[in-house]
């Protein structure tokens, strides 16, 4: 991928203080979204990983390859650069994700996959029910005619 940037390399934005390095990498986020509603998922990930290579603390950037991921139904891929991200975060600014980001990775995660929620006890035909504390069983009493 060729740099956005006047007078870039290869390798991406250099932060330099200038308005081009924050034009090069809003470029690299649109640019993302843009090739994600088009189906084109690898040059989506190039462009969005260019972003986060160029500033890896920056939020938007890491939302966009997470966007990537979640795009291509890579949901492990998506949760992995996630934790990732949330620690590099905590490691180096001592914060959490912002909500935004936390909410694009529980929506895609299963509820019962969730390790927060754990999901209702289903009954499977042909398989002993087990009784659940807090709820009241009813016995049905066999009636034998004589």
């Amino acid at each position: 991928m060729r740099s956005c940037c006047p007078g870039g390399t290869r390798t991406g934005c250099s932060p330099s203080g200038s308005g081009y390095s924050q034009l090069c990498l809003h470029a690299l986020e649109a640019l993302s979204e843009l090739l994600i509603l088009r189906n084109r998922y690898a040059e989506a990930l190039e462009a969005a990983l260019e972003a986060v290579r160029s500033e890896p603390l920056r939020e938007s950037a890491n939302r966009a390859v997470v966007a990537v991921h979640l795009a291509e139904g890579n949901v492990v891929e998506a949760l992995r650069h996630y934790e990732q991200f949330r620690s590099l975060l905590a490691l180096e600014l001592h914060v959490e994700p912002s909500e935004r980001l936390m909410a694009m990775v529980s929506v895609s995660v299963p509820e019962a996959r969730r390790p927060a929620a754990a999901a209702p006890a289903r009954a499977i035909p042909g398989r002993l029910r087990l009784h659940r504390p807090g709820r009241t069983r009813r016995h049905r009493s066999r009636h034998i005619a004589s």
